[in-house]
């Protein structure tokens, strides 16, 4: 179900992408792929955005995924707002404008509500209760590293509380993916927190006389011509850690405009 009359839409963080061209160390043969594994965890204090009310909330997400493991969790505690209420938990989902709703729950006697979700591998954990122990994930929030914001609602859809996820006060984030297309393959490898980014992208089986694009968001961000042998590798990202969560696909474009490979982060 999609809100039209809710909240605060999360603001975007702006990057500046600078094109550029990397003279990069060339990577050897490619090795076996290995698992894809992907931890993504951030923490954030929402913001009270109503006057009269001196609610305080803080989230905590967390999704790791390796080989057919996909443990996620989110823990939301609330303290402060009107006792014995009820109210509703909402989500922007990727780079959608409209919040979804995902779950209603009711404070207890001081105002206070704990909600903690789960999703483990293909099934879901059990739990029931007003905000009260462990329930199973809400399907929209499936997977929870594609949720950029959440906010708190009331019964008259006003936000309470939001969050923007893409501005974590906490972060750790690390993928290793293995991308093949044809006779093209790739090894991604990110790992990031709010105040360091490293960055490789090695590829094999590229064409050596033709040049080829690091594109960030269909933004070309490098430029860098492969071996003689079709191997090459970005070892840097022109995006400041702190906006790493904005960065949502990757793609490598040949001189003709050909989108060599690409990938969806995270």
């Amino acid at each position: 179900m999609r809100a039209n009359s809710l909240f605060v839409v999360a603001g975007a963080v702006a990057c500046l992408f600078t094109v550029s061209s990397l003279i990069a160390r060339q990577p050897g043969k490619p090795g076996k792929g290995g698992t894809d594994i992907l931890h993504w965890a951030v923490r954030k204090t929402m913001t009270n955005e109503a006057t009269n009310s001196s609610a305080t909330a803080a989230v905590e997400l967390k999704q790791n995924t390796q080989g057919h493991a996909n443990d996620q969790r989110i823990d939301l505690r609330i303290r402060d707002l009107a006792s014995n209420t009820n109210y509703q938990l909402w989500a922007l989902i990727g780079d959608e404008t409209n919040y979804v709703h995902a779950a209603d729950f009711v404070t207890d006697n001081s105002g206070d509500a704990k909600l903690k979700y789960m999703f483990v591998g293909a099934s879901q954990s059990q739990g029931n209760g007003n905000g009260k122990g462990k329930k199973s994930l809400p399907g929209d929030l499936n997977p929870i590293s594609q949720i950029t914001g959440l906010a708190i609602g009331n019964s008259s859809t006003q936000a309470v509380l939001t969050a923007n996820l893409q501005a974590p006060d906490k972060l750790n984030y690390l993928i290793k993916r293995r991308l093949t297309e044809g006779d093209i393959t790739a090894d991604l490898r990110l790992k990031a927190t709010k105040s360091k980014l490293q960055f490789r992208l090695y590829v094999w089986g590229l064409s050596p006389t033709n040049e080829y694009h690091l594109a960030i968001n269909d933004a070309v961000v490098s430029s860098a011509s492969p071996s003689t042998n079709g191997n090459l590798s970005f070892d840097s990202l022109p995006v400041n850690a702190a906006d790493i969560l904005t960065v949502h696909t990757l793609s490598l474009i040949d001189s003709a405009t050909n989108t060599v490979l690409s990938t969806t982060l995270p």
